[in-house]
């Protein structure tokens, strides 16, 4: 039972008011089903149960406002924008890439009870100061307009809540200032005595409203605290709470023994690499009794972490996630990636819609689209373009209909037969027997289905590919999937904000590394520190205190903590454990000679609880793998096979993301070198690579990689810090590769530019004791060239390569130990197939060094015994990959290769 509920249900009885005439307003769902628990426990015969709620559900209620989707909000956003800018406006794709930004300024100046007036007055001066106030020039027209939208934003404001609140709609901050403004209204009409409990950081309104209904005598407030935290003045979890018991708002509800006098046993557990949290996490929860299990928290600072976490739960626990994955990381998102993808590739040609039929093949095999579709069709060939009406021939069947409509259509006609989809979507998820996947199509399906509606309803369906993707993208990644919440009674997983207001004896807590707990701040905002500081609306400072206060209660009623962090500093950060580990070493330790920290190592023993990582292949983990095989099995995921089994698993069988990060990863970066060279060079197919075109090509580079930059969403802002750094890094990069294609060109001559990012797939047969399992065979090349004595696949490697990263013989253990190597027969294999000319080579170009053009396989696949050979590697590859008496085991030595 938890702690926090047995206060606080005393302090409700000393109330001495009928519990029909209490409403309690607590932090989550989760710590509301506690405090019900608590009452039918101590409570004597039947008895009313006071109405129980969150403060956003109570100021739903009194607002009358529901909370708006992002759809909504971006479409309503937009026609205030565009009502207060007229002409000036710019188009929704452009400003769906920033609004979210403003809307979350704007969130943060109602829910402080702030006069928009005087913030946007001081934004205003600000800008003219920093923007205008040095010219000795009349202002140009863009100047012009950058100014008149800084003046605005007032008036947009003001017509965004008008807009929403006639939908009886509104954002966080619009619902909770509404509710202030209602107040009088529910202290006037209202018999209900209020009781708001184990809240921390309020904003503005949440304060005024708390106050005026404690002045009335309608209200209590209690805060859940430590009095370590508490008493200590500049300790950062009690920075909220502090200022609001000396304002009056409220009465502290301590534990019986603080964290300055009770026994707490802390186990620190540091690990390699990030995955490897979740073997530890298991060999911990396997050896608790069934007793222990029921008053233990597992605490996921890391929610990508969710998924290896559950496969390594052993099989007899039962437990309650009061959590889910996000949409963004769900296999749906990635086949909405292909939907669109196949709508991009779509070209014009003498009047007639050409689907390019290898992302037409790879998107028909998708697991989602056996959902929606179940019936297989066979395109011939295989490879090249088909007409849409030509291809809606071939298949012939009407369930296919909705996504030959998508292709044709634009604009509404496009935004419609997206809505339909997603509803014939939704519908056949209902019949899958894959039940996690189910459980996500559905999710996805049905609310986007709503939100294109409104979207189409609003009027702004006029979007092209990019814009609708651009917004349908954004919503996906606030959406989150619920999966499992059942029983109290059993092991409670959840995130770090489904803890508030509970209390375990147990709490194991992981990637409690800095920068994940506490997470980076997004700092993004239309509003400069300095007005944010005068007006002393919440930055970096703030957020840290919230998670300060997080951490601290959770740990207050506990007696035992099991912290969990890895040292894996891969790509631009991580690796470094959390200052609240250090803050419990060096001043919590000082302070109580109870508190006793172990600490644990993979170099401790053999018998450390933080042994190599494995995984037994049952027939699940088999399923799984065999679906990939059969979907799409890349170079990529051969070699991450053989460089680590268990991570090969995680990232390329279940696709498991990972974490997002206040800086560019490693994979970001590569991506956006390669999309801009992508958008550079596409103008370029079926054409030659000359002098001229390259020498025009330079003054679009810094055009393109904005763009490459914009598009992807993990590279936030390019104007600033390391971000700038690695804009400039790749701008020269690139700038430098096109020097080195000129020199080449001015040496060889003009030369054959095939393709750019094409998608190379075939099917291979490879017979698993007894069963042939057909492969799909899969592969994106950079470019493709044409010489005179055949093709050359070409792959970008943002990396340094080396003649020796493509050496060797072609057999099991070359292929094994050189990735690179492997990766280029397999573009020549493909080639092979997908190709009609004769495959030349295969070879990389090593982009620190693009002046080496020599970096090409020696061995051609057209020798049988090449061909023969590989052949026998890629089969012999997939038997082990199925061969269910070998365990998926970590590789300790792996480490990620960087900049690929």
């Amino acid at each position: 039972m938890s702690a926090f509920s047995e206060a606080l249900f005393d302090e409700l009885k000393k109330l001495e008011i009928p519990f029909q005439n209490l409403c309690v307003i607590l932090p989550t769902q989760r710590s509301g089903l506690e405090l019900k628990r608590t009452i039918s426990q101590r409570v004597d015969g039947t008895n009313w149960i006071p109405e129980i709620t969150t403060i956003n559900q109570w100021a739903g209620k009194v607002s009358g406002l529901q909370s708006a989707n992002h759809i909504e909000l971006v479409g309503s956003f937009y026609k205030a924008y565009q009502g207060v800018m007229g002409a000036n406006a710019q188009s929704l794709d452009t400003v769906v890439g920033w609004c979210d930004t403003l809307i979350k300024d704007f969130n943060t100046i109602d829910s402080h009870g702030l006069k928009n007036a005087d913030v946007f007055k001081d934004l205003v001066a600000y800008t003219d100061i920093e923007h205008f106030s040095f010219l000795d020039k009349p202002l140009s027209e863009s100047q012009s307009r950058y100014r008149t939208f800084w003046m605005s934003l007032k008036e947009i404001h003001d017509r965004f809540k008008t807009e929403l609140a006639s939908r009886k709609l509104g954002y966080s901050g619009m619902i909770i200032s509404t509710c202030l403004e209602k107040l009088d209204t529910v202290i006037s009409d209202d018999s209900t005595y209020y009781v708001f409990a184990g809240l921390n950081a309020l904003s503005g309104c949440e304060q005024e409203i708390i106050q005026r209904l404690i002045k009335e005598k309608r209200a209590e407030c209690f805060f859940e605290v430590d009095p370590y935290y508490i008493d200590t003045p500049n300790h950062h979890a009690g920075t909220f709470i502090r200022s609001y018991l000396k304002k009056g708002i409220g009465k502290a509800l301590t534990p019986e023994k603080g964290l300055l006098e009770k026994d707490l046993e802390v186990d620190i557990y540091q690990t390699d690499f990030n995955l490897q949290q979740a073997s530890i996490v298991g060999r911990l929860l396997e050896n608790l009794p069934p007793e222990s299990l029921k008053k233990t928290a597992l605490v996921l600072s890391d929610e990508s972490l969710l998924t290896p976490v559950l496969s390594y739960l052993p099989k007899e626990i039962e437990a309650n996630m009061t959590m889910g994955v996000s949409a963004a990381d769900s296999a749906v998102a990635h086949w909405m990636d292909l939907l669109f993808d196949l709508a991009k590739r779509t070209n014009v040609s003498d009047g007639d819609l050409l689907v390019k039929l290898d992302v037409w093949n790879e998107f028909k095999t998708n697991q989602v689209s056996l959902i929606m579709l179940p019936t297989m069709h066979a395109v011939t060939p295989p490879n090249g373009y088909m007409s849409i009406d030509a291809l809606r021939e071939s298949v012939n069947d009407p369930a296919w209909d909705l996504i030959f409509d998508w292709l044709k259509g634009e604009g509404r006609e496009r935004v419609e037969s997206l809505i339909q989809i997603f509803g014939q979507l939704g519908a056949a998820a209902k019949k899958s027997e894959n039940k996690l996947l189910e459980i996500q199509v559905r999710k996805v399906a049905e609310e986007l289905q709503v939100g294109l509606a409104q979207l189409k309803a609003d009027g702004f369906d006029l979007l092209d590919i990019d814009g609708l993707k651009k917004i349908v993208f954004q919503w996906v990644r606030s959406v989150k999937v619920d999966l499992i919440g059942s029983h109290i009674d059993q092991l409670q997983i959840m995130g770090m904000l489904e803890s508030r207001g509970l209390s375990f004896d147990h709490v194991i807590v992981t990637s409690v590394n800095e920068g994940v707990l506490p997470p980076k701040p997004n700092l993004e905002s239309f509003i400069p520190y300095e007005i944010l500081n005068h007006h002393r609306l919440p930055g970096k400072r703030e957020r840290e205190s919230v998670f300060s206060y997080y951490f601290y209660r959770l740990i207050q009623n506990a007696s035992k903590l099991s912290l969990i962090f890895h040292t894996n500093r891969e790509g631009m950060s991580g690796g470094e454990m959390s200052r609240y580990i250090a803050q419990l070493q060096y001043n919590l330790k000082i302070l109580n000679p109870k508190l006793q920290l172990n600490w644990y190592a993979p170099e401790v023993s053999e018998n450390s609880p933080i042994a190599t990582a494995e995984l037994v292949k049952d027939g699940y983990i088999f399923d799984q793998i065999k679906h990939h095989i059969e979907e799409r099995l890349s170079a990529s995921s051969i070699n991450r096979f053989y460089e680590d089994p268990l991570e090969w698993y995680y990232t390329s069988v279940i696709k498991l993301g990972e974490p997002e990060l206040a800086e560019v990863s490693d994979a970001t970066y590569g991506t956006v070198v390669h999309d801009t060279l992508e958008q550079l060079y596409l103008p370029l197919v079926g054409g030659k690579v000359t002098l001229d075109l390259l020498t025009k090509m330079n003054s679009k580079i810094d055009e393109e990689l904005d763009k490459a930059i914009a598009k992807n969403r993990d590279w936030v802002g390019a104007t600033q810090g390391l971000n700038a750094l690695l804009r400039q890094k790749a701008y020269e990069m690139i700038t430098k590769f096109i020097d080195s294609e000129l020199a080449y060109v001015n040496e060889h001559g003009a030369f054959d530019f095939v393709d750019a990012e094409v998608v190379m797939q075939a099917p291979f047969e490879v017979d698993v004791e007894g069963t042939t399992i057909r492969a799909n065979l899969f592969g994106i090349a950079d470019r493709v060239e044409g010489h005179e004595n055949g093709l050359m696949v070409v792959d970008y490697k943002t990396g340094n390569v080396y003649p020796k990263d493509i050496g060797g013989e072609i057999d099991q253990d070359t292929l094994q130990s050189h990735p690179k190597l492997a990766q280029l027969m397999l573009y020549q294999w493909l080639g092979q197939q997908h190709y009609t000319r004769r495959i030349k080579g295969a070879g990389i170009i090593s982009m620190p060094k693009p002046y080496n053009r020599g970096l090409c396989t020696e061995h051609s696949i057209e020798e049988k015994e090449i061909q023969t050979a590989y052949e026998t590697f890629l089969a012999e590859t997939i038997r082990a990959m199925l061969n269910l008496s070998e365990k998926l085991e970590k590789n300790s030595d792996f480490k990620y290769a960087k900049f690929e």
